[in-house]
């Protein structure tokens, strides 16, 4: 029998965040989020989860490799046993929710929002799935955390910064308020009045819901403006499987217990829930990777750069001869980690 297990490659939070989950910058929120898009998902498309043991440094799993860089969880299969010996095939919430989507046994809409659809999880994918699930990722989430950013480090007078933000928030709800109208969404074009593709719940509702739900208490004067988006949000979130899948949450459920895994070296955590620079990422990989192998070197920049011409690959990482000359001056001390 197949099964699926969350693990977390780094710490989450073991409750809730306090009533306005979105109001905080610090990743326990964050893996809160992504935690709870993978419930949601469970429980939307009948596939149960459960948690796996906190990984160790000696684990194969991508989740316990990857965990000095990535923040959030990682979903493992397994034939049998808790999950904690699988193979990783799917990381972050909007991943775990697609994920999810299609291996669903349970034909159609699931949830209380309604409509129907194909058996399986074959009729709850396709391209606008994965667009709706980028505008998540790079618009509005951006949007809202940036909001948080301004209305935190601005003045009583404030320098421009807010209202930039809440433009950005505007004009994301307005492309969703659009998608979800019955008169300008719907039918042929792609979303019905409560979803944003087809007529059936998709990994890319999960993702909207949740955002939206998390931000939903420091948006709400703006919410109120699209009426069409607040009647999708609110369909959703007082559905049964919606609640259960937050009681899950904060249950604790899926959230990891105390961590055995231990890394040598320094450490640099990227979240990928909200950071989407692929130079930032392939950073933090790289100097990562120095921080393992020499931790006397932890901090040599690994210059990081975009190859010159496309036949070299896409980046490249030029802190080979740098390392050498440190190396070199200090007498070899430096030996690092491998052979």
């Amino acid at each position: 029998m197949v099964k699926y297990a969350i693990a977390h490659a780094s710490s989450a939070p073991s409750s809730a965040p306090s009533s306005d989950s979105s109001s905080s910058t610090s990743s326990p929120s964050k893996g809160y989020a992504a935690t709870l898009k993978a419930a949601y998902a469970s429980a939307l498309f009948d596939v149960p989860l459960t948690a796996a043991p906190a990984p160790t440094a000696t684990q194969s799993s991508g989740a316990a490799a990857a965990g000095s860089f990535l923040h959030g969880p990682a979903l493992l299969v397994s034939s049998d046993g808790d999950g904690s010996g699988g193979r990783d095939v799917a990381f972050g919430g909007n991943g775990i929710a697609k994920f999810l989507s299609l291996v669903s046994p349970s034909p159609g809409a699931t949830s209380g929002s309604g409509g129907s659809g194909s058996k399986g999880g074959s009729g709850r994918y396709g391209p606008r799935v994965d667009e709706w699930l980028e505008f998540e990722r790079t618009v509005l989430r951006p949007s809202l955390s940036s909001s948080l950013s301004s209305s935190l480090s601005s003045t009583s007078e404030g320098k421009g910064g807010e209202g930039g933000s809440t433009k950005k928030i505007a004009a994301a709800l307005t492309k969703l308020d659009d998608a979800l109208s019955p008169t300008t969404g719907g039918g042929g074009k792609g979303g019905g009045t409560l979803h944003l593709v087809g007529n059936s719940d998709t990994a890319a509702d999960v993702a909207i819901v949740v955002t939206l739900f998390l931000a939903s208490q420091r948006i709400a004067d703006l919410l109120n403006q699209y009426d069409s988006v607040k009647r999708y949000v609110a369909a959703h979130v007082t559905s049964p499987k919606f609640l259960a899948a937050v009681t899950t949450v904060d249950s604790g459920i899926l959230l990891p217990t105390s961590s055995s895994s231990t890394t040598k070296g320094a450490s640099t955590q990227l979240d990928y829930e909200t950071e989407s620079s692929q130079l930032k990422a392939v950073t933090t990989i790289f100097t990562n990777a120095i921080a393992q192998a020499f931790p006397e070197y932890a901090n040599v920049d690994p210059v990081v750069q975009k190859c010159s011409s496309s036949k070299f690959g896409d980046y490249q990482c030029n802190a080979a001869m740098r390392l050498f000359g440190t190396m070199k001056k200090d007498g070899g001390k430096g030996g690092g980690k491998g052979g």
